[in-house]
């Protein structure tokens, strides 16, 4: 009977320690706004803000400021403006292709996971929603 239980305990310590985190397109938002508001909140109270949005899924618009990616090809949209403020979106890895990203100007809706604050507000595996 203990054999039983510790094989099924160890099978199932297996499947935990294997499952993959839940894809953000199939994740319900914790909060919708604007690029602008979500760096303002930051840029007035980082502690408040992270206390409020931390780890938490954030669905949010704007205006594409700019797009680069880094040498391991993973892409990065700035959104928002300068004077306002703006929020950097690490995009997921299915975005590998600069064609699948908008153009500097283009409005656009993007979901990630918030980061906290490094210069910027910082979303990450985003998703383009529109």
């Amino acid at each position: 009977m203990l054999a039983v239980v510790l094989v099924a305990g160890g099978l199932y310590g297996l499947k935990e320690y294997h499952r993959k985190p839940l894809p953000v397109n199939r994740m319900k938002p914790d909060f919708s706004m604007e690029a602008t508001q979500l760096a303002a909140q930051f840029r007035i109270n980082e502690i408040d803000a992270n206390k409020q949005y931390l780890g938490k899924v954030i669905r949010i618009s704007g205006i594409v400021d700019a797009v680069s990616a880094d040498r391991d090809n993973v892409f990065n949209m700035m959104i928002g403006n300068e004077q306002d403020g703006l929020v950097s979106c690490t995009m997921e890895k299915t975005f590998s292709n600069r064609g699948d990203l908008p153009e500097t100007g283009e409005q656009v809706v993007v979901q990630g996971i918030c980061a906290g604050m490094l210069a910027t507000a910082e979303l990450t595996r985003c998703i383009i929603i529109k």
